[in-house]
């Protein structure tokens, strides 16, 4: 994992770019709407609109679901350029933690990632 930003060798990553999960350093970051963002990102971000693809809750003994949808992300911005981000909420109930993790995407690439989730999920 590289120790110094991209953009400013001489400054130390500090957090991942939402979208592509690359880390930068505080001066290539910015935020919008709770969602942290490299420069080239937030021109994406910008241009909008976001819709909620894929919504999921899980426990914290049932996690699995939540990494499935963390490794999809990854999947959709790896291997077909397609952005999406996480948002993430919490609460509690009987006695267990829950986590929604909410994968948001352009509205124009909502059918392709719908398509590709039903798929992954209703593999053997």
């Amino acid at each position: 994992m590289e120790k110094n930003c991209p953009i400013h060798p001489n400054n130390k990553n500090e957090i991942n770019c939402g979208i592509c999960e690359q880390r930068f350093c505080s001066l290539c970051l910015s935020e919008e709407n709770g969602t942290v963002l490299c420069s080239k990102h937030k021109e994406i971000y910008l241009k909008g609109p976001w819709v909620k693809s894929i919504i999921i809750t899980c426990s914290e003994e049932a996690s699995e679901l939540g990494l499935s949808l963390y490794r999809f992300k990854e999947f959709l911005w790896e291997s077909k350029e397609i952005p999406t981000y996480l948002s993430f909420n919490y609460s509690y109930s009987k006695n267990s933690f829950l986590t929604t993790m909410e994968l948001n995407s352009l509205n124009k690439d909502l059918s392709i990632i719908t398509s590709l989730w039903t798929d992954k999920v209703n593999c053997p």
